[in-house]
């Protein structure tokens, strides 16, 4: 809509995620690989909206190059700074290439023009946009010597402070069209005169977005906050801070898909949240891929509850209000995604009883396995459970009574008792297992009430899963 207008290829897939960041002035980070033009995207944009700018090489300039001479007049308590040639003072935007190889001298400068916009304490009043570029981590070997880099990851509380972490495209990520375009016209040949057009766009949003983020769209808020806690449950750090900052960027990409005027458009606002999500993410700035897959999962999830008015499609919330053996039929509907009973799975065992929770494990963890139903970290979680179940690692707290009362444990002597009426005796398979269990919630503090409903729930849970295995096998032969 924008971008090629000004002579910008290769970013069309990321254009909302641009264009939002302009209209919150937020500090992003380009992550990509040499000769992509990273650096150079802000350069483009500046000359397009009329902005003075400057492109700072951090691995190369030091810090007076960056602040200038600092000077006390007499008689004056203030530090006035003498321009050099690299300074950044009175600039209005500004973009800091391989930040990741600045020197540690410069990068305390550096990390307080990007995100308090200041030198030593003063303002730097004119600016307005900070952007910053990295290589791409990917580009070094295990043992990090096959480039030379001062440093090669950003510090963790840094990169938290930056809106949207995006990744440069490369030359896969080109369409045809643009391909030629670029040999014809040459890809870093921007257009350097004004464009009132994304002049006016950026005005008219950023009134709009101050004005929402005081009062949040209550969907765009439950998203950020429900996706982060699924995300957390599922074994990808997100912390508060990164959630609040989701919801800013949610907040400014939906008034972007709002007033986006583009043919593609059509209410394509699932796309637009799943954009944010995933340039809002800091691990690819540390080089850790999170499997799309479980992203896509928790997103379409996340839609499904918030955006749909069929609330039963909301696998998730069916799945936590089901009962035991249910859940194990839903496990293995094979019309569901794996990632997204993986997610289910996870959030069951975060939030069950530690009762209901080696229920499942107990019964269910060999046919879950022996049939691939959950991904590799669910598992692993299962099978963790499930050997804890097996080999009992603890002791059991003997209460001691007095007086008439015989020593020993009155709930341990209750199960006992109850496991002796089971059809079979000692011997039998129902007898083992439920012994086993009684002995495993026994070990972690857990008072058994009721053993004969315990029993009977767990036994339900197993007949359960030898059900779906002969249905399995006969399905198989035919």
């Amino acid at each position: 809509m924008f971008l090629k207008n000004i002579g910008v290829l290769g970013f069309d897939p990321l254009e909302k995620v641009i264009l939002a960041a302009l209209v919150t002035e937020e500090p992003i980070l380009i992550i990509g690989r040499p000769g992509t033009d990273k650096a150079n995207l802000l350069v483009y944009i500046s000359q397009a909206l009329g902005l003075s700018f400057k492109k700072v090489n951090a691995a190369m300039t030091s810090k007076l190059e960056i602040t200038g001479m600092p000077v006390v007049k007499d008689n004056d308590d203030k530090i006035t700074f003498i321009s050099a040639p690299y300074s950044v003072w009175k600039k209005q935007a500004l973009v800091f290439d391989l930040l990741n190889e600045a020197k540690p001298i410069c990068m305390s400068v550096i990390s307080s023009i990007l995100f308090e916009k200041q030198i030593n304490g003063y303002p730097m009043e004119t600016l307005q946009y900070r952007w910053a570029t990295m290589e791409n981590t990917d580009l070094f070997n295990s043992d990090m010597t096959a480039f030379k880099r001062r440093n090669i990851y950003l510090e963790e509380e840094l990169v938290e402070n930056f809106a949207f972490i995006i990744e440069a495209p490369t030359w896969d990520n080109f369409s045809v069209e643009e391909k030629l375009e670029g040999f014809i016209s040459g890809f870093t040949h921007p257009v350097k005169e004004l464009n009132n057009e994304l002049i006016a766009f950026i005005s008219k949003l950023k009134p709009l977005y101050e004005e929402q983020l005081l009062f949040p769209k209550p969907k765009l808020a439950a998203y950020a906050c429900l996706v982060t806690s699924l995300l957390n449950e599922g074994g990808v750090y997100v912390s508060v801070q990164r959630s609040l900052q989701l919801l800013r960027n949610l907040v400014a990409l939906d008034l972007v898909h709002e007033h986006w005027n583009g043919e593609e458009n059509k209410d394509k606002m699932g796309d637009t949240l799943l954009l944010g999500l995933t340039n809002t993410l800091t691990q690819k700035a540390f080089h850790e891929k999170i499997p799309d897959r479980l992203i896509q999962a928790i997103h379409r999830n996340m839609m499904q509850q918030l955006f749909n008015e069929k609330q039963e499609n909301d696998w998730i919330g069916i799945f936590m209000k089901a009962g035991l053996t249910e859940k194990i039929d839903m496990l293995f509907d094979n019309t569901v995604d794996k990632d997204l009973k993986s997610l289910a799975f996870i959030h069951f065992f975060n939030h069950s009883t530690i009762t209901e929770r080696a229920m499942l494990v107990f019964s269910a963890q060999p046919i879950l396995h022996r049939f691939d139903i959950l991904n590799e970290e669910a598992f692993n979680m299962l099978t963790k459970c499930f050997k804890e179940i097996l080999h009992v690692d603890g002791e059991i707290k003997w209460l001691e009574f007095s007086r008439n009362m015989e020593k020993g444990n009155l709930v341990w002597s209750n199960c006992q008792i109850y496991l002796l009426t089971l059809p079979g005796g000692q011997t039998s398979k129902r007898y083992k297992r439920a012994y086993q269990f009684f002995i495993y919630l026994m070990t972690h503090d857990k008072l058994i009430i009721d053993p004969r409903y315990v029993e009977e729930a767990l036994n339900d849970c197993f007949e359960k899963c030898q059900m779906i295995l002969k249905f399995r096998k006969q399905e198989k032969l035919s």
